[in-house]
């Protein structure tokens, strides 16, 4: 987390939250970021482990929409990473960009099995690195 203790000698004035009862204080939509595709409800080791993948290529954690296998991704998101499961699709690579229509998927392995496994971690790290250049 970055220090921000400096702006105080920047920022003096009072500063205010108004609060009108809009939609423009709720999280970004979901359709934003990626959608991630795996067996639920994850532990929090494999959460941990997710969300630090994700923060390495510059993905905020609250970016990430999380559902289950069971899953339409056909909802406007442009990524797709499946872990631990595989779309109803009949391409099977692991860790490789596949287009389908106007989204990109990636089929993983699961998130505890990546987190053991030095060499699925660079595969995993080439393709996210590829996905978000």
């Amino acid at each position: 987390m970055k220090d921000c203790s400096f702006l105080n000698h920047f920022i003096t004035e009072n500063i205010y939250l108004i609060d009108q009862g809009t939609k423009t204080h709720e999280q970004p939509a979901a359709s934003s970021g990626p959608l991630i595709v795996a067996p639920l409800p994850l532990s929090d080791k494999d959460k941990k482990f997710l969300y630090k993948v994700f923060t390495a290529v510059d993905v905020a954690p609250d970016m990430l929409d999380l559902r289950g296998p069971e899953t339409e991704f056909k909802d406007g998101h442009s990524k797709v990473f499946f872990f631990g499961t595989k779309p109803t699709t009949e391409s099977t690579d692991f860790y490789k960009e596949m287009n389908l229509q106007d989204c990109t998927i990636v089929i993983a392995h699961s998130l505890s099995e990546i987190a053991g496994d030095s060499t699925k971690k660079r595969e995993l790290w080439s393709v996210l690195k590829a996905c978000f250049p």
